[in-house]
């Protein structure tokens, strides 16, 4: 990783082809450079933020390995610290404190463990189940899962926070005149064939690209999708 001149981190993975064939691509982020960056923001950038830049392509799912006491030692640096995932198309805001929360609700020994953020483009919520569900994605849809690894292997997925974490979609330019009441946001559950409306504010950047913030507690599927319909349980 390397620290760029608006303060962010631009991350640089090993990509490999998995058993049914997605490219999967591995960072193992060094908590040192982190705290290191955090420490050499420029005046100009917002110093509650840490931003990791991914690449937006070549990759099915990308998985971002963390020592699981770098957000406690992020806490000590600033208490509002939030660690950024951002790519082209997306960016996902994980504040430290959240996810130290669900830390320490396993209650295990943080020494040695660690936290693997999964993003993936290729999950269960595919054309046919939206199609289905009676509305179409306008956005990649997301599936990210957050787990912790014991030094010992024991894994724990992180469901559930105890507050929401925002998610940054942007939305195709040719969806730029929608009106929004025909767009929302949703948590999408692959396993219940339901999705579910989640807060969404969309706004327009400087340079009118239209973008959808949501916010959700949960691991799931995150997407803006199109429909005349009211969302339905």
């Amino acid at each position: 990783m390397q620290q760029n001149s608006d303060g962010s981190l631009s991350v640089n993975p090993t990509t490999v082809t998995d058993s049914n064939g997605h490219k999967v691509s591995q960072v193992s982020v060094d908590t040192k450079t982190i705290l290191d960056a955090l420490d050499h923001l420029p005046s100009s950038s917002d110093k509650d933020q840490v931003v990791l830049q991914i690449p937006s392509d070549g990759w099915d799912d990308f998985e971002l390995d963390f020592d699981a006491e770098l957000f406690q030692k992020l806490l000590y640096k600033n208490s509002k610290i939030v660690l950024t995932i951002q790519s082209m198309f997306a960016a996902f805001h994980f504040p430290a404190s959240t996810v130290q929360k669900s830390l320490e609700q396993f209650g295990v020994p943080l020494n040695g463990a660690h936290v693997k953020l999964r993003m993936s483009k290729k999950s269960l919520v595919n054309d046919e189940l939206l199609h289905q569900l009676g509305v179409s994605s306008v956005t990649t849809p997301i599936d990210y899962k957050m787990n912790i690894i014991e030094k010992s292997g024991s894994n724990h997925t992180m469901n559930q926070f105890d507050s929401y974490t925002k998610h940054l979609l942007n939305v195709p330019s040719s969806f730029s005149e929608t009106t929004f009441s025909h767009l929302v946001g949703v948590m999408i559950d692959p396993a219940t064939g339901k999705y579910y409306p989640v807060p969404a504010i969309f706004t327009k950047d400087s340079k009118g690209i239209l973008q959808a913030q949501i916010y959700g507690r949960n691991n799931a599927v995150y997407a803006v999708v199109q429909n005349s319909k009211t969302p339905r349980r």
